[in-house]
């Protein structure tokens, strides 16, 4: 039997992996041919964060923040169960979870790791990738 093991991402920095964030595409700047196909595509000055989970509604003006984990365990996230009573055949698969913030006024809830990546500084103000906690 394969042993899976989860890296701690305690007090480690995260941002929003890139493929969650998306720009709108504003359709009437947009440049179409004779067919009315898109040839360039321009975009509205907004991004915002697609994934199935709230996170836009909590961190969509702040979509390319870096964050702090200031918790992280492996359960499951009961987003979108809301007040209801639950089967506990029904749950889903417990995941790594994260609580992310950087500010006083953070809301401590409780994220997928799964739409987020461990940053390192670069610089004081660049961060990358650390290859070491997403593999």
């Amino acid at each position: 039997m394969e042993t899976k093991t989860i890296n701690s991402w305690m007090y480690e920095k995260v941002r929003i992996k890139e493929e969650y964030i998306k720009k709108e595409i504003d359709y009437e700047a947009s440049i179409y041919n004779d067919n009315g196909d898109i040839i360039e595509e321009v975009y509205l000055d907004y991004e915002y964060i697609d994934t199935p989970n709230g996170l836009n509604g909590v961190y969509g003006d702040r979509a390319r923040e870096i964050f702090d984990v200031k918790y992280n365990c492996y359960g499951v996230d009961l987003y979108g169960k809301g007040c209801m009573n639950i089967d506990i055949e029904k749950l889903p698969e417990p995941t790594h979870l994260i609580v992310i913030g950087n500010r006083q006024n953070d809301y401590p809830y409780m994220w997928d790791a799964k739409y987020f990546e461990v940053v390192t500084p670069e610089t004081t103000t660049i961060y990358v990738t650390d290859k070491e906690f997403n593999q």
